[in-house]
């Protein structure tokens, strides 16, 4: 109200200055353009300037209410379109939380459109898509990420070793691996990958030199390493037993499973898992009597059925002390099938063919295996009856084949 009056007021000063100046002064203004002369008074002159500085100005801030006007609107679309682009991405990742992965895929690739370097929706929407079975278009999406990673190829890179794991494309997953290792190599999920895919294809030379790391840099708890690590030997020790097997004994395969045993612990030697593999590269190597002696420690220090079949098939210097030993532990194990199987190999070997015919008998009642059978009929057919021989050789074919079907015989 106060701003209005003095407007009022100034005005009718201003026209009561300007009415005096109309009729007293006799000043004018002569101007000559292109040949034209334009006269007016002086006051007239001032007076139109002034009408034409209000008019600009009036023009002017019409002009700037009108783009206010226009970027206001434009802001406003373009906020509600960030908003719903922020509501579809968090709508994708709630998706592919819960395991909607055909909604998580659906709602992250439209939302990535919207963005400049939408990198997790493509991720994440791989994903999805191994998940739905559709590994043509996780490797497609994985691409896309690759090419916007920038400064994170490490993550683009540990993700898709992981789909590629999941996939089972191992060979392809350690090239990926191997990569990211070069970029980050003392990375703990790059060496937990690693070890996953070595245990994989069973590349236990190549775990047993990542172990040191694993454990430098926690890759892995305690409780996982220490079981890691006896994956390790004894896949190593099987390895190397299964090299040996069928051919002619390699003297740098010996070297190198004598050196690698005699790094482990004696405790951890009497262990069945260490024993029974290399209790088997022994028997194959013919060193009968170093077997029998670590097999009789480890039963000793731990009973394991399987260890006591490995000791039916030493055939030791001693083999009376053998029969002895294997007695003794028949006592409160009479119903260990290994065991009487054992014993009847090691009566075989001390020519016991009755108590030998006994055990292996005992050991069919308890638990019928291909190996009794086949002793059974070997035996059977060297003390003459070639009837119960082939009953026995019959019954053990059986066993390994699951039985035959009921089909009509010729008479």
């Amino acid at each position: 109200m106060r701003r209005i009056i003095l407007a009022s007021v100034l005005a009718l000063v201003a026209g009561a200055g300007l009415w005096h100046v109309l009729q007293y002064d006799s000043g004018y203004i002569l101007i000559v353009a292109a040949g034209k002369t334009l006269e007016m008074r002086l006051a007239f002159a001032v007076l139109g300037l002034l009408l034409l500085f209000l008019v600009a100005r009036f023009l002017w801030r019409l002009l700037a209410g009108l783009v206010g006007m226009v970027n206001d609107g434009w802001e406003t679309v373009a906020g509600r379109k960030t908003l719903r682009t922020e509501l579809r991405t968090q709508r994708g990742l709630l998706n592919y939380i819960e395991g909607d992965w055909q909604a998580a895929q659906r709602d992250l690739l439209r939302a990535a459109r919207k963005l400049q370097r939408p990198l997790v929706h493509y991720l994440a929407a791989a994903h999805s898509a191994q998940q739905l079975g559709q590994d043509e278009k996780a490797t497609e999406l994985m691409a896309k990420a690759e090419q916007i990673a920038a400064g994170d190829k490490l993550v683009v890179l540990l993700t898709h070793a992981r789909l590629l794991l999941q996939r089972q494309a191992y060979e392809s997953c350690l090239a990926k691996l191997h990569q990211a290792k070069t970029m980050a190599p003392h990375n703990p999920v790059v060496l937990d990958l690693l070890q996953r895919v070595y245990l994989a294809l069973g590349d236990w030379a190549s775990l047993e030199l990542l172990l040191p790391e694993l454990r430098r840099h926690k890759a892995m708890p305690e409780t996982g390493m220490a079981a890691l690590k006896q994956k390790v030997h004894v896949g190593l020790l099987a390895q190397a037993s299964k090299e040996l097997r069928g051919q002619a004994i390699d003297p740098a395969v010996l070297t190198r499973l004598r050196e690698f045993w005699q790094r482990l612990p004696k405790a951890a030697r009497l262990q069945p898992d260490y024993a029974g593999p290399y209790a088997q590269f022994l028997l194959l190597a013919q060193e009968h009597d170093q077997a029998e002696a670590l097999l009789r420690h480890a039963l000793n220090e731990q009973w394991s059925s399987s260890l006591a079949e490995l000791y039916g098939l030493a055939a030791p210097a001693d083999r009376q002390g053998q029969l002895h030993q294997a007695q003794r532990w028949l006592v409160g194990r009479e119903k260990d099938a290994e065991l009487h199987l054992a014993l009847g190999r090691i009566c075989l070997r001390n020519e016991i063919w009755g108590q030998a015919r006994d055990h292996l008998q005992r050991s069919l009642a308890l638990k019928p295996t291909t190996a009794a059978y086949a002793e059974l009929g070997r035996l059977s057919a060297h003390l003459g009856d070639q009837r119960q021989s082939s009953e026995y050789f019959q019954q053990g074919l059986l066993l390994v084949t699951h039985g035959l079907p009921n089909l009509p015989m010729p008479r």
